[in-house]
């Protein structure tokens, strides 16, 4: 009778060798994809939260730099305090204002150059020896040349 078994012929499973490297694969292409799912989350709650603003060129840089809780909420608020979303606009310097106005003046032919400056009138209204009619004439002079004071800043 002819024996049908040769301990030489080869098998179809594979060896332990080959079953760890493909399950080191799978792992390898597990972790990448769970990668790719945590990006396209955090993109998803970026899109969410800043809406129109999802696309514009400040968000590259916004994105990278925000470490907080990938929520469209928290991203929203962050955004809006780093002044992203309302953005504020930008005022000229006092001195560059109380320049503008003494040069004003002295087109319209009045004594434009002989008029305080800033400083000048900040240090009167600092002389003044009740505080709250200090505080006052503080705020005055800040307004007047242009500075945003608790009075104005709505």
């Amino acid at each position: 009778m002819p024996d049908d078994y040769d301990d030489n012929e080869e098998t179809d499973e594979p060896s332990p060798r080959d079953l760890r490297q493909q399950l080191a694969q799978r792992a390898k292409e597990a972790e990448e994809l769970r990668q790719e799912l945590e990006r396209t989350k955090r993109d998803a709650e970026f899109t969410r939260a800043l809406g129109d603003n999802a696309d514009a060129p400040w968000t590259k840089y916004f994105r990278s730099g925000y470490d907080g809780p990938v929520e469209a909420d928290a991203i929203r608020k962050a955004a809006a305090e780093a002044g992203f979303l309302n953005p504020q606009p930008v005022r000229p310097a006092v001195d560059d204002l109380s320049g503008h106005s003494r040069m004003a003046a002295a087109a319209d032919g009045a004594s434009g150059a002989a008029t305080t400056g800033w400083q000048e009138a900040l240090a009167d209204a600092d002389r003044i020896s009740d505080p709250q009619e200090r505080e006052a004439a503080i705020l005055d002079v800040v307004e007047r040349f242009g500075g945003v004071t608790s009075r104005t800043a709505q």
